[in-house]
């Protein structure tokens, strides 16, 4: 899916982040240690570890930022995750200053800061409004993470050509059988 340049950068990270797992293919970007430390690479996360490899990064590590990245899916869905604070826990993240206004920083430049890193643009992101426009397509077959750009926020498929569309035309073959 594509994200629209106006979208900020924080809030483009954790729709990156979401959109790790693709639900149509049932794909997962971050499937093995070695491959989510290659994510993180390619979206911008200092490492001390390489992205060619599994970097040192454990199973229980690898584990922790899949189950964290989910329950932010399950977030941006239902706008809430009771279990989301608990999952964070292990990316710990301080506040730091930039251009004279606070921000979060993750505490470490390791394959937990690139995943404390999103954590940190998720906070950003609510903090400046932009967490209420990122969205998940409620289709069942979809569920690709989003930014409304809508006036009012009301915007629900990730595309009305493709989602929208495919909704509306099942619900008109339920009401109007052929035959």
């Amino acid at each position: 899916m594509n994200i629209p340049p106006t979208v900020p950068p924080h809030a483009r990270l954790v729709i990156e982040a979401a959109n790790s797992y693709d639900a149509e293919n049932a794909s997962d970007a971050w499937e093995t240690p070695a491959a989510l430390v290659r994510w993180l690479h390619n979206h911008g996360a200092p490492t001390d570890r390489t992205a060619t490899s599994g970097g040192g990064v454990t199973t229980h590590e690898h584990e922790a930022a899949v189950k964290l990245r989910d329950a932010l899916r399950a977030a941006i869905l239902d706008r809430r995750s009771p279990e989301l604070g608990e999952l964070a826990k292990p990316f710990p993240v301080h506040v730091g200053f930039e251009s004279g206004a606070p921000v979060l920083v993750p505490t470490s430049e390791s394959v937990i800061g690139g995943v404390a890193r999103i954590l940190a643009a998720a906070a950003q992101s609510a903090f400046d409004g932009s967490w209420e426009r990122i969205k998940i397509c409620p289709a069942d077959d979809c569920r690709v993470a989003f930014y409304d750009e809508s006036r009012n926020r009301s915007r629900a498929w990730c595309s009305m050509q493709v989602c929208g569309n495919r909704t509306k035309t099942r619900s008109y073959r339920a009401r109007h059988p052929q035959g």
